[in-house]
């Protein structure tokens, strides 16, 4: 008999009987094992409820008291010891009374007078399986936490693929357009320069400009985008007035605003300090409100609110623009999924901008998320941590008009 692998293991005795409780207590001990020993079944009960964790319960049935059936009950009702084997120690040889003891959780019996071998053996063999099976559940979750880190590479490997595929893509076709018609135009006016009219010239120049603006801001875009997945762009959240942030921003796309006779509403009517990075706000705002602009025709209004409460504020950018179906919804903020939009006057769209809000977004530990229908709008949300709301929250609407 090997119990080498069992030395050491917590065996509790509980016996009524000081003879019995000082017999196997010290021929428990010639073997290296660590015992505890109780008189009664609430003394048991109270080691377990003070610390005490044994690898094996040895318990009489015939105490005073609580007896050992109602002992065990109570150990398998407590999960702590569910998984604790007990041993019943008796003189009760009926049938009916071993089966009601192996019903209520025992494992084993040793009957009374003790046999020394008997004894040994039977504790051995109870701990080894013990032991048995907490190294089996114990292999079960390391399996099961290597399968879940196998899972989570191979869904960082996809994603750092569908990166670099959407990277290429850009490179390959998104960005190549508006360089061709860059290029094309700046071709044509070179051209035809001498037969053009001040009209023809002033829309050529026009078109140039607009082109070369969405490169400037893809590749603005792109280059945020990169230094987020290496790592490389710096994170550093600060105290700031959100209030303030917006009216910049809505004054850098005024002009674009003017042009499609689009209205800029700032609904923003109360004063609230976030803290988040200054920077990665701002391109969130700049995207969110260029994307507005962009896909709302003339004559249209783009609107930007917010509703605060103790720990967030939900910033909302909306539009009376062209709408989004369910279908492009839901391909949203995600990597691998086609995204290119088609505004009302051919405007097109990659949607590496709404990637790149989602990143930052989260990095400042906050959510982005979209409400849409097609022909009524669309009103991207995104929150923030918020430090302090000044002046009184209304909900009535506060215009101020690019």
């Amino acid at each position: 008999m090997n119990i080498e692998p069992v030395r050491n293991s917590t065996i509790l005795i509980v016996d009524d009987s000081a003879a019995n409780l000082g017999f196997l207590r010290d021929y428990l001990l010639m073997y290296k094992f660590k015992v505890l020993i109780a008189q009664d079944g609430q003394t048991a009960l109270d080691l377990i409820t003070q610390g005490e964790r044994p690898d094996l319960v040895m318990l009489d049935i015939m105490m005073p008291g609580m007896d050992g059936f109602e002992v065990c009950k109570r150990l398998k009702e407590n999960e702590a010891t569910v998984d604790v084997p007990v041993i019943f120690l008796s003189v009760l040889s009926e049938a009916a009374d071993r089966l009601r003891g192996f019903e209520i959780g025992a494992v084993d019996y040793i009957d009374k007078p003790f046999q020394k071998e008997e004894v040994l053996a039977r504790v051995t063999a109870q701990l080894t399986i013990r032991k048995q099976q907490q190294d089996l559940r114990r292999e079960i979750k390391e399996r099961t936490q290597a399968e879940k880190q196998l899972q989570k590479y191979t869904e960082e490997l996809k994603e750092l693929n569908a990166s670099k595929d959407k990277f290429f893509s850009i490179i390959a076709h998104d960005l190549k357009s508006p360089f061709t018609a860059l290029l094309g135009f700046a071709d044509y006016l070179t051209s035809q320069l001498d037969e053009l009219s001040k009209d023809e010239v002033r829309e050529c120049s026009t078109n140039i400009y607009k082109s070369a603006q969405g490169v400037f801001n893809l590749l603005e875009n792109l280059l945020h985008w990169s230094s987020m997945q290496t790592g490389r762009i710096e994170f550093a959240p600060m105290s700031f007035n959100l209030n303030k942030l917006i009216d910049e921003t809505f004054i850098l796309y005024q002009v674009n605003a003017f042009k499609k006779k689009i209205t800029l509403v700032n609904e923003m009517n109360a004063s609230v300090e976030v803290y988040a990075d200054r920077k990665m706000v701002e391109t969130i705002l700049r995207n969110l409100i260029s994307n507005a602009i962009k896909y709302t025709p003339a004559g249209g209004e783009v609107g930007i609110s917010a509703k605060p409460n103790e720990e967030k504020v939900e910033i909302a950018v909306s539009d009376t623009g062209v709408g989004i179906s369910t279908e492009q919804m839901a391909a949203l903020f995600k990597i691998d999924e086609d995204q290119n939009g088609i505004g009302p006057n051919k405007e097109m769209g990659t949607g590496i901008g709404l990637i790149l809000c989602k990143e930052f977004v989260n990095k400042n530990n906050g959510k982005i998320w979209v409400e849409s229908k097609m022909g009524e709008g669309s009103k991207f949300i995104f929150s923030l941590p918020v430090i302090k709301i000044e002046n009184n929250w209304r909900t009535t609407k506060l215009n101020k008009t690019f």
